[in-house]
């Protein structure tokens, strides 16, 4: 796949959490950790080498995801206000892409929490949320949000 193909499905994963998190510009803070479930050499651990593009200086797919998926969570902990860690697992896979669709990827809570002191009675919350609302972490041992992206927009010829 050509530099350029690849420095296009990165920008575009950049910008989409940028858009995403400029949605809501307040006064916040909140502090989210990375937790890479890709295996050695494929997703986050990508080995292909690249040449730096758009202030991403990583010089492998890999470190490039990496640095594109942080800077994505620093514009969220900018945006959101929560004392309480939150804990993201994610990966890069292959998912439905051709030449003129695809699917960039997916997240969703790990878990939800309900009838907690501070909640709104019988009423689920995502795990982040609660825990944000609770003052503590109601789900210590698991993550908050599990995530995967698309391995395939910077390999596959479409």
């Amino acid at each position: 796949m050509s530099s350029r193909k690849k420095a296009c499905a990165t920008n575009w994963l950049v910008g989409f959490f940028l858009l995403w998190g400029a949605a809501t510009q307040v006064m916040a803070s909140a502090s989210f950790t990375l937790i890479n479930l890709d295996s050695p050499g494929e997703g986050f651990n990508g080995l292909t080498p690249v040449a730096p593009v758009s202030g991403n200086m990583g010089t492998t797919i890999g470190a490039q995801r990496v640095n594109a998926f942080n800077a994505a969570l620093q514009v969220w902990g900018n945006s959101l206000n929560s004392d309480i860690p939150i804990k993201v697992e994610a990966r890069f896979d292959p998912l439905t892409c051709a030449s003129n669709s695809g699917i960039l990827g997916s997240a969703a809570p790990n878990s939800a929490h309900g009838n907690f002191p501070g909640g709104m009675p019988n009423t689920w919350y995502g795990s982040a949320l609660a825990n944000s609302i609770a003052g503590n972490d109601l789900s210590s041992t698991s993550s908050d949000i599990q995530a995967t992206f698309n391995s395939n927009l910077d390999s596959s010829p479409d």
